[in-house]
């Protein structure tokens, strides 16, 4: 039997030159970025003479007769060798060696180390793709990031970038004299942020924690215990969705200052901004994020809530009288309301986050939020219903939040009571009425200046990248959807009058399986295992449609069931997703043997990968829903809520798509 290509390098040929295995240790004098950093002036001639020794270790790739590229974490440089290195000619792609050789030129002017001795320090077992072809499956790169950073040295860079960027943030802070002071992730009260938390049990204490929302609340302690200049750059944990801005975890730095105010923190992050321009980008101040060009040349815009929205919508909330007012205004506006978003400060919120958040492309700071949405911190002097609080915004995303620390532990209090009001209604990201805060600040708190920056979008900006996954190095994800229908079907031996049946079915498989990639909070993964099971189980008792018509319902607990309502006999729903996904008309199957069906399948999945996956950004993810729901109006699926689906098509719509809606929402 002819093993596979991995197969045949487990089995570790007798002819390797030695034990892969046994070394503990490679001394390295030089890496690839420091030769052709040292080196690349020289001539051929010049090199010969110097005679330069190096001795260097990574990754063996590209091999090619008597040349192959050696890759380490600086970069990558060409290897030279001869016949007198038959034992390297040996080796795998992708295998991981230690090199002693000569800093050379080869003819044709390529700066090379050639080879005079190596060791083989780790083998690879798996086929590494080749350069050329890459490794551009998104889906698939997030899911094996090894296998991405060996061949998207790209990828890599996002990273090296990154440590250099949180470096520069704390050479920045401790320039100011600031202390970096690590707190505790396990915490008993969820505070500091409107976030929903996750929950995890400590058996040996028999109780439960959080993991921690935010830093705030520990560094304010601080505070009160009198350190005057801390920060923690550290990872946050938020039980919420996932899409191309949001990952359940994430990196912040949380700065205060005690004797400071919002004001100050405000230059502080400007100041920030263009300090890690100047050191990390060299000057560089233009950089496009979100397809945009966003500038940090000139100084940040910086413009009130209200007057944000009066530029953007002509509405003057300065100018609105009462509450009732208010709501009148929203209800015109088509904005939603939820139960616990009853005051005028919510309302204002809500028409900034409507009609302004996403149009502030250059960096601005938003200043004067409504207190009813700022429970941590103080309010003017000159106006008590207004925070001393503000917010950047660059490319229609937030990227930091900052305010005057609220110190007053019988406004706190009652700032908490609110909540927990809210809460009651609803509210499930409200923060826990943390106790042990309130009585921390009945100590005293000195007034303070507090800014929160999320690292990841940072990074995302400077490194120009428009999903938080890729400035991740292991991303959150859904986990792996595999389908088995169409592996059942394809080892069943298939009678011809079933062949209609299982056509349907490969539809509905595939419709299944595509399903994963759309990443839709409201396609639950348990429903489509359920669904699956109950295909497997028809094919698998050969239940025939009565009178082969075109009328299949199953039934599971609860209310989730999948319908096809009475179609045209003649109609094909495989061919039909296989018009969506290809573009074209497709013509209905002639042939009785499955075996066309089955190769149609394999095409449209061939083509859904190569066409649709590496561009299934979230607008991306809702357009090819909403055309398989406008083609597929004969479906019934009542795992996707009907309010889901209205909102998608009139968001839609308003983009010019003019998408007809289902029958099942008419």
């Amino acid at each position: 039997m002819e093993l596979s290509p991995e197969e045949s390098r487990k089995k570790n040929p007798a002819n390797l030159p030695q034990n892969p295995f046994q070394f503990t240790r490679f001394t390295k004098t030089s890496d690839s970025q420091t030769i052709n950093r040292l080196f690349s002036q020289f001539s051929k001639e010049e090199l010969i003479k110097k005679n330069e020794a190096v001795s260097i270790a990574g990754r063996m790739t590209g091999k090619r007769m008597f040349f192959a590229d050696l890759t380490d974490q600086t970069g990558t440089i060409q290897l030279k060798f001869n016949s007198k290195n038959e034992d390297l000619t040996k080796l795998d792609n992708g295998s991981i060696i230690g090199v002693k050789g000569i800093i050379c030129r080869t003819d044709k002017g390529q700066l090379s180390v050639e080879v005079k001795e190596f060791v083989l320090l780790s083998r690879c077992l798996r086929l590494i793709p080749s350069s050329y072809y890459g490794f551009s499956d998104t889906e698939e790169r997030f899911r094996n990031r090894p296998l991405d950073f060996i061949i998207n040295r790209q990828k890599k860079e996002i990273f090296l970038t990154r440590h250099q960027v949180i470096k520069n943030i704390r050479q920045f802070l401790e320039e100011k004299s600031f202390i970096e002071i690590e707190t505790p992730i396990l915490v008993s009260e969820a505070s500091g942020a409107q976030a929903k938390p996750f929950i995890t049990h400590h058996n040996k204490l028999h109780r439960d924690f959080y993991l921690r929302i935010a830093t705030e609340i520990p560094l304010k302690k601080l505070l009160v215990g009198g350190f005057e200049k801390i920060y923690e750059i550290g990872r946050i944990f938020r039980n919420e969705g996932i899409d191309a801005r949001h990952n359940p975890e994430f990196t912040t730095v949380e700065v205060y200052q005690a004797y400071e105010n919002a004001e100050y923190m405000m230059n502080l992050t400007e100041e920030l901004f263009h300090y890690l321009a100047e050191k990390v980008f060299r000057q560089q101040t233009e950089f496009t994020f979100n397809s945009h060009n966003v500038s940090l040349q000139k100084p940040f815009r910086r413009l009130s809530m209200i007057e944000a929205i009066r530029e953007h919508t002509n509405i003057d909330f300065a100018k609105i009288n009462g509450l009732e007012e208010a709501h009148q205004l929203a209800q015109k506006y088509n904005l939603k309301l939820e139960k616990f978003q009853k005051t005028t400060g919510h309302v204002i919120l809500a028409f900034f986050e409507e009609y302004v958040e996403q149009k502030l492309i250059q960096p601005t700071f938003i200043y004067d939020y409504p207190v009813e949405v700022s429970p941590l911190a103080k309010s003017k002097s000159e106006n008590e219903k207004i925070a001393d609080r503000f917010e950047l915004y660059l490319g229609g995303l937030e990227f930091a939040n900052g305010y005057s620390e609220l110190n007053d532990p019988t406004e706190q209090k009652k700032r908490f009571e609110e909540q927990t009001k809210q809460k009651e209604l609803g509210n499930e990201e409200i923060a826990s009425f943390d106790k042990e805060f309130l009585e921390a600040l009945e100590y005293g708190m000195p007034p303070a200046g507090g800014l929160g920056i999320g690292i990841d979008r940072l990074i995302m900006l400077f490194t120009e990248q428009n999903s938080i996954k890729e400035v991740i190095v292991f991303p959150q994800l859904k986990k792996k959807f595999t389908s088995t229908i169409a592996n059942f079907i394809e080892n069943r031996e298939i009678e011809e009058e079933d062949e209609r049946l299982v056509t349907i079915f490969l539809f509905l498989s595939t419709f299944l399986e595509f399903s994963k990639y759309l990443e839709a909070d409201f396609v639950k993964e348990a429903d489509l295992a359920w669904a699956e099971d109950k295909i497997l189980r028809i094919l698998f008792n050969n239940t025939l449609l009565p009178n082969k018509k075109m009328k299949l319902e199953m039934v599971s607990l609860g209310n989730s069931r999948i319908k096809f309502s009475d179609q045209k006999d003649n109609e094909d729903y495989f061919f039909i997703l296989g018009g969506l996904l290809t573009g074209k008309e497709q013509n209905k199957p002639r042939s009785k043997s499955i075996k066309r069906e089955i190769s149609n399948l394999q095409r449209v999945r061939t083509h859904f990968a190569k066409n649709f996956l590496p561009f299934l950004e979230e607008e991306k993810r809702i357009e090819f829903l909403a055309v398989i729901l406008d083609k597929l109006s004969f479906i019934e699926i009542n795992l996707i809520k009907e309010e889901d689906i209205v909102d998608l098509f009139v968001a839609l719509n308003e983009t010019g798509l003019n998408l007809s809606q289902p029958d099942l929402i008419r």
